[in-house]
């Protein structure tokens, strides 16, 4: 098949959805098919072939709430002449897809529309204009979401889900994210002495129980959440909490994390950035408990490295974590501290979650299962 996915994002961007969409797009060129994205650029990225995917970058900005600038005329010419079998439009709320919504009727093959959450459903802009905009959006959205031949929504617990039943709307599949497979092994013994050593520069020994947040640092993630909780762990241990860079809502943790050590007490909680990915593996493994406080997201990619590590995750009722087996769901700072307390004095129970997190990776978050998936639904 000739396939042209469309997404804001892609590698060397570090997000979910640039990750997923990699894995996907990668797949199938490995299956024997002919890919292609379109993406956004930036003087750090630049267009070509990555590990066998032709990669094309448009300079545009803007959102259903914030006019749209750029290449605009650029990308949409672009799509109209690929000509691809099939279109996957990743993500709804994207200038990526939201620019195709007014002509996909004239878009020749197949269109499929990949989704990663609505969260402009529950966003409630502070301009009133806006936020007129936004009910327009929606208003707009079932009916071009019905010109599509397939929508895949990431699980059952998808707020686009009963978005779509409300508007009548029956054709969608679910597929679910997976976790590379690096997190499914044990890491290696140089991976296990580079790691040692970078916890080692933090005070933190080996025998140390640890428990580990990986998200890039923003409100949406809500680390403060897990910082809060924290702070109320009785148990000894470290905390560490892993982004990509810095930003000002980590400017904001490290405020936070002085007036919480002020009021409850120091605790051996740390905050880094630009921590290799390679390292992550270990981490994952060496963690006790991870520890997920986000406010909005589908199916979170870094739980499922969660599960496919053995690691039991204390998280947020967000996405599909209820529905995920070995960890446990909470609504609160303090229910995360007692849930993450129980888990680092009970080794029985870290063991019973970890083994239904790993029968359950091992039959449904590797991405080879996935991309077949992926490719049965593009090509029925």
């Amino acid at each position: 098949m000739k396939v042209l996915i469309t997404c804001e994002s892609y590698p060397p961007d570090v997000c979910g959805v640039a990750n997923v969409v990699s894995r996907l797009a990668e797949g199938l060129v490995v299956r024997g098919h002919d890919v292609a994205v379109a993406t956004g650029a930036s003087p750090e990225r630049t267009q070509g072939v990555q590990n066998g995917v032709r990669v094309f970058r448009f300079s545009v900005t803007g959102s259903p709430i914030v006019p749209y600038r750029g290449q605009v005329d650029a990308y949409v010419r672009f799509i109209r002449e690929y000509t691809p079998e099939v279109l996957v439009n990743e993500c709804a709320q994207t200038w990526s897809t939201d620019l195709l919504l007014p002509i996909l009727q004239e878009i020749p093959g197949k269109k499929i529309l990949h989704l990663h959450g609505l969260s402009g459903l529950s966003s409630k802009p502070r301009h009133p204009y806006r936020r007129w905009l936004l009910h327009r959006y929606f208003q707009q959205a079932a009916r071009h979401f019905a010109k599509y031949h397939r929508l895949i929504f990431l699980s059952k617990y998808s707020e686009e889900l009963e978005f779509s039943r409300q508007h009548g709307l029956s054709n969608y599949v679910f597929l679910g994210n997976g976790a590379d497979e690096e997190f499914f092994s044990d890491p290696s013994e140089s991976a296990c002495a580079e790691g040692d050593a970078f916890l080692a520069t933090m005070g933190i020994g080996k025998d140390t129980p640890l428990v580990l947040n990986v998200s890039n640092f923003g409100q949406a993630k809500n680390q403060e959440f897990v910082l809060n909780a924290m702070h109320r762990i009785p148990t000894e241990f470290a905390g560490l909490l892993v982004g990509s860079t810095r930003t000002d809502y980590l400017n904001r943790l490290e405020h936070l994390q002085r007036i919480l050590a002020f009021c409850l007490g120091k605790k051996a909680v740390f905050m880094k950035i630009g921590v290799p990915r390679a390292l992550l593996p270990f981490l994952y493994r060496r963690a006790s408990v991870f520890a997920h406080g986000s406010r909005q997201e589908a199916f979170p990619l870094v739980l499922a490295e969660s599960v496919a590590s053995g690691t039991p995750f204390v998280s947020t009722p967000v996405g599909n974590a209820a529905g995920l087996p070995g960890g446990v769901v909470v609504r609160t700072p303090a229910a995360m501290a007692v849930s993450i307390d129980r888990l680092l004095t009970s080794p029985v129970e870290r063991a019973r979650l970890a083994k239904a997190a790993l029968d359950f990776a091992q039959t449904e978050l590797r991405w080879p299962r996935i991309v077949e998936g992926f490719e049965r639904i593009l090509a029925g």
